[in-house]
């Protein structure tokens, strides 16, 4: 199996749809353990059938609105409870309007940034304490280390910054 993902435990947030499926499927189908999370349990049941026939491997599914800290953190206790390690993070979920920006209502405009942003930034950080903590996270070159130290320290004001500036370069 070229590839190989046997072994490894591939967390798939959005795992429901679109990208956050198909990476889901390849995964399963190069040997990993596979856990799915979206809100849909319908549809995670779906894969995660899927996913189990292409690697006969085991397939968790926690159904998780990730914009609710309440149910992340639900989520991730329970992933811990059944995995002993992490060795990979999706985050595909997400959701757009699409819709011009004066016609978008702040609402909206909210509901997308605190799924978007907000809750993928939450459970990254919850999982990459466990990465860390369990080293996981395997490193080749201080330069690696920096930027790692530099992203986990200071992630939160680059990604409000860019998406400052993004705005800013688009609507003014």
């Amino acid at each position: 199996m070229s590839n190989s993902l046997r072994d490894k435990v591939v967390v798939v947030t959005g795992a429901s749809s679109g990208i956050g499926r198909s990476i889901a499927l390849e995964s399963a189908s190069r040997g990993a353990t596979i856990i799915l999370m979206a809100r849909h349990q319908d549809k995670l049941e779906e894969i995660a059938n899927e996913a189990r026939q292409l690697s006969g491997n085991e397939v968790f599914v926690f159904p998780t609105d990730i914009s609710k800290a309440d149910q992340i953190d639900r989520a991730f206790n329970e992933i811990i409870s059944h995995v002993n390690h992490i060795d990979y993070l999706v985050n595909a979920a997400g959701f757009g309007v699409f819709k011009e920006f004066l016609e978008t209502s702040p609402q909206v405009v909210t509901e997308m940034f605190q799924t978007n942003v907000l809750g993928l930034m939450y459970f990254t950080r919850l999982v990459a304490r466990v990465m860390i903590d369990q080293k996981m996270v395997k490193l080749s070159t201080l330069a690696q280390l920096l930027e790692l130290y530099l992203l986990l320290k200071l992630q939160h004001i680059v990604q409000l910054r860019q998406l400052l500036f993004n705005f800013q370069m688009f609507y003014v």
